[in-house]
């Protein structure tokens, strides 16, 4: 068995037993459906009642007899409970369903998110982080104030050789403090002022300042379109644009295509990153969607406009236990520049999410 796989495996179990203790998320968005199966429609024999089977639409979690881990999903369901205020619905279920960045600012009241994605390469190189997002709502203050913190750490980036670890690299995360506050609030327009300061170290801040501006707007044909603009300053990185352009359009009630556009201008280093996607998402049923990408992304870095990297990935979703607990499964394939596109870098991504808020 070669190293990757073998790694693959090992990933895998470790992974199971972390999910098995917590439990999935799922999106307020869709629909929370939790059908129950009475004693009179059991069928009983002289053996005693038959076990019901499970409904075709329940959460993966749903029904699980061991005791500790029915506990275990009880205890974080009341943590979940005691946060926060639900999330409103709105009516793009697709990144409500997937915690965008757009569906997290567009959430009202308190709310605490944390992911744990870890990423296997064919080569043997493993990278495992913890994601943390929460907001809290200043109800006492006029205008819509909210108190956030963001974190990424990059707890290991290793290569392994065999069953050993040739390289393993503890690298500092970094972690944001500020407030937001939604100078305009519409249906289908927002304009959000967020200033605090990031952290890589406590001795050296990097304050920074975005104003933001977001705006959908329908096209002939069934397609909705959505626009966002981020302007930032950032003491280190400086001043720049970031900017997202989404065209949706339902296919039936099944499938949904998505064409998304982002760039970042760097004002500074005077360059520009552009990423294209094409994305189709598979509704499986009101707890699975399966995503199917395709990626291109080229900058203007030293030597004008050139590609960067390309690839493609198949993303399974799955809202694992009422509507806080999700896990993602992505094999992927990507081409870099790196090594002038001739090696394929294959991957696969293992993630646990949890959204904590009052249901």
């Amino acid at each position: 068995m070669s190293c990757f796989k073998r790694h693959i495996i090992n990933g895998l179990c470790g992974f199971g037993v972390l999910i098995l203790p917590l439990s999935l998320t799922a999106s307020p968005s869709l629909p929370d459906s939790d059908p129950t199966v009475s004693d009179s429609q059991t069928p009983q024999t002289q053996q005693g009642p038959t076990k019901p089977n499970p409904p075709q639409n329940s959460y993966l979690l749903q029904g699980v007899e061991d005791t500790w881990l029915l506990q275990g999903i009880e205890t974080l369901e009341r943590f979940q409970g005691w946060l926060g205020t639900h999330v409103q619905a709105t009516g793009q279920g697709i990144d409500d369903y997937f915690g965008s960045d757009e569906a997290f600012e567009r959430s009202v009241g308190n709310r605490l998110d944390i992911m744990t994605p870890m990423v296997f390469h064919d080569s043997g190189q493993v990278e495992m982080s913890m994601r943390l997002r929460a907001k809290f709502a200043l109800p006492k203050i006029q205008k819509r104030w909210q108190f956030l913190i963001t974190s990424e750490d990059t707890s290991v980036k290793g290569q392994v050789n065999d069953d050993l670890a040739r390289e393993v690299i503890e690298q500092e995360g970094t972690t944001s403090l500020g407030f937001q506050v939604a100078l305009e609030e519409f249906d289908k327009l927002a304009t959000l002022l967020d200033f605090g300061i990031n952290f890589q170290n406590i001795v050296d801040p990097d304050p920074y300042v975005r104003l933001k501006k977001r705006y959908e707007w329908p096209v002939e044909g069934g397609w909705t379109t959505r626009m966002s603009q981020n302007l930032f300053w950032e003491r280190y990185a400086g001043p720049g644009l970031e900017s997202k352009l989404v065209f949706d359009k339902d296919l039936d009630a099944e499938y949904l295509f998505r064409s998304q556009t982002d760039g970042v201008w760097w004002h500074d280093d005077e360059y520009y990153d552009l990423t294209q996607r094409l994305l189709l998402y598979q509704k499986v049923n009101p707890h699975r969607l399966l995503t199917y990408q395709a990626r291109w992304s080229w900058d203007t870095r030293d030597v004008g406009t050139h590609i960067t990297d390309y690839g493609a990935a198949l993303n399974w979703r799955e809202l694992a236990y009422k509507n806080w607990l999700y896990f993602e499964v992505e094999p992927g394939v990507a081409f870099s520049e790196s090594n002038d596109f001739s090696k394929a870098d294959l991957t696969l991504m293992l993630m646990l999410e949890m959204r904590f808020f009052e249901p």
